[in-house]
């Protein structure tokens, strides 16, 4: 039997597999639900650790998909270099984009703690800062970084699809998800669904389950 070296393609393979799983059980972990209800500003800052670990477990999503960028792009530029090259760009540029996202997080803890100690003739600026910051990462979570994130897929896919380096029938199935996964963040950015709502999910759930797909078959 071949050694297992970190040079070698089972490697890659395996390492690229955890780094998905991780991106998964991470994006479960990094639910702030404090944030998410209608009175943010107050439950934030009464569950302050939950939110704490939310921003951490997003941090450490953008490590992850960093490192799943850096792992695959040796592989793909191979058989495509030009799609890899975009591969690599936008799978960075979502990482960016969701460490981006874990300030803004921390930003609206910190809003809301001040939110929560000063009484009621000032608590309107802090609640405008807050709806701005809302918003701000809600564009950021789930528009941007979606769409940016599922362009990386389409043309990581794209290439798995071209080489064959795994199943037809899941860069294929990558390919779909990923363009109605953009289709849900559309819809969240013209405001004709909500972020929590069962449509969004529902629209999102292809990719979700295509991943995890991909990288038990990585493993």
């Amino acid at each position: 039997m071949d050694l297992i070296t970190i040079d070698t393609p089972r490697f890659i393979s395996i390492l690229t597999g955890i780094l998905y799983l991780l991106v998964f059980v991470a994006g479960l972990l990094s639910i702030a639900r404090a944030v998410d209800h209608p009175d943010y500003l107050t439950k934030a800052a009464q569950k302050s650790g939950q939110v704490k670990r939310a921003a951490l477990f997003q941090f450490l999503m953008a490590v992850f998909y960093l490192g799943i960028a850096l792992l695959l792009f040796p592989v793909l530029k191979i058989h495509n270099e030009t799609l890899a090259l975009g591969f690599l760009g936008f799978r960075t540029l979502a990482a960016l984009l969701v460490a981006a996202g874990t300030i803004v997080l921390l930003l609206i803890l910190r809003v809301s703690k001040k939110y929560a100690k000063h009484n009621s003739s000032t608590t309107f600026n802090y609640k405008h800062a807050g709806d701005r910051l809302k918003a701000a990462r809600d564009f950021v979570n789930h528009v941007a970084m979606i769409i940016t994130l599922c362009i990386s897929s389409i043309m990581l896919y794209s290439v798995t699809l071209q080489s064959q380096l795994i199943p037809d029938w899941l860069s294929l199935w990558g390919i779909v998800g990923a363009a109605i996964a953009i289709l849900a963040s559309i819809f969240v950015w013209l405001k004709y669904v909500k972020i929590n709502s069962p449509t969004y999910m529902l629209l999102n759930m292809p990719l979700a389950l295509q991943e995890y797909a991909f990288a038990v078959w990585l493993l």
